[in-house]
């Protein structure tokens, strides 16, 4: 459970394949992410190699998961605070016609099939992590299109 608050996020404590883990979820902005995310690292003082950022991803295709050790923001601004305040990008991580994009990000699922699909997608999503944490990113990487 999320039931502690520190690194202007809600987080808890687990394990994972027998690593302690933690769940982190910023409170401040989504465009502001990097601050929680450095703070995390300088708290926790883990390898770049274990931070893991799960976050939704407007340019793939909806419910289509993806893994990568390293990467550039693309267009989403929560990943460009993190990767400009870390300093680096060496760890694992489009809108319907006629939409804004900032729109389309902050609006709620319209239908229940919506509701269902990204309920699907996160707990796809969170199987990806365990595989992650227990097999390395390759592993995750390979099995991303299958689950």
């Amino acid at each position: 459970p999320l039931n502690r608050s520190k690194f202007k996020a809600r987080y808890g404590e687990g394990h994972i394949g027998g690593q302690k883990v933690a769940l982190v979820q910023p409170q401040t902005f989504m465009n502001l992410s990097g601050k929680c995310v450095v703070e995390l690292m300088n708290w926790y003082k883990e390898e770049m190699s274990h931070l893991v950022v799960v976050y939704d991803d407007v340019d793939l295709p909806e419910g289509k998961l993806r893994v990568r050790a390293k990467g550039s923001a693309g267009t989403h601004n929560g990943m460009r605070n993190i990767i400009a305040l870390l300093g680096r990008d060496d760890f694992p991580r489009r809108p319907p016609e006629g939409w804004q994009l900032a729109d389309y990000v902050l609006s709620r699922y319209m239908t229940q099939q919506q509701r269902e699909g990204a309920l699907e997608s996160y707990q796809k999503a969170a199987r990806l992590v365990e595989i992650l944490i227990r097999e390395g990113v390759e592993s995750a990487s390979c099995q991303a299109g299958s689950l």
